[in-house]
């Protein structure tokens, strides 16, 4: 199982990346009982052009699914606004696992369909993306409130993973250039 929760930086983008989705079974994952519904890497920075890559490890009986959030048109908009939101649709194990190609620089929110209420979330940097950039904000910036039919765990991931975020610019000398975008 990959431990990693976050892969690159603002300064190490990734080439190609793949994500695994993971849910418990029967004691979970590495047989330690404490693995959730989640993504590995859930923070990713990765280049222009960069295909991602969705697929299963661990319990190959659940359904799974990659979803922007802006991929479907009940869902709060996490994505660049100029970019057309993607949803895989469940699928499973034996399935062929889900590509996509990222050719817009910005911030990516997305999500498993399935284990929305459980918080399954994960974020993408695409390209040579900022706080002062386009592709920032609304992934970034944009209040995250209960009114937005999340759960609080889903509520609790998007802060978690947008605070890796900035925590990785802060890190790489980059904070002069950090906006707001704290969930409420």
């Amino acid at each position: 199982m990959p431990s990693s929760e976050l892969v690159g930086g603002p300064n190490d983008r990734q080439s190609d990346l793949t994500v695994y989705l993971y849910a418990p079974d029967n004691g979970g994952e590495a047989g330690n009982g404490q693995i959730l519904y989640m993504f590995r890497p859930m923070v990713a920075f990765i280049e222009r052009g960069a295909t991602v890559t969705w697929t299963h490890a661990g319990n190959e009986t659940v359904l799974h699914s990659s979803t922007a959030f802006g991929g479907t048109s009940t869902d709060l908009r996490l994505i660049p606004e100029d970019v057309q939101g993607w949803n895989s649709g469940p699928f499973a194990a034996r399935k062929d696992p889900y590509r996509r190609t990222f050719e817009t620089p910005g911030v990516y929110v997305y999500y498993c369909m399935p284990h929305k209420n459980f918080g399954m979330a994960g974020i993408l940097i695409v390209g040579d993306t900022g706080p002062d950039d386009p592709g920032w904000s609304p992934a970034m910036t944009e209040p995250v409130k209960q009114r937005e039919t999340l759960s609080s765990e889903m509520m609790k991931k998007i802060d978690r993973l947008r605070n890796m975020v900035k925590k990785q610019y802060d890190t790489d000398g980059q904070s002069e250039h950090r906006s707001g975008g704290e969930s409420s």
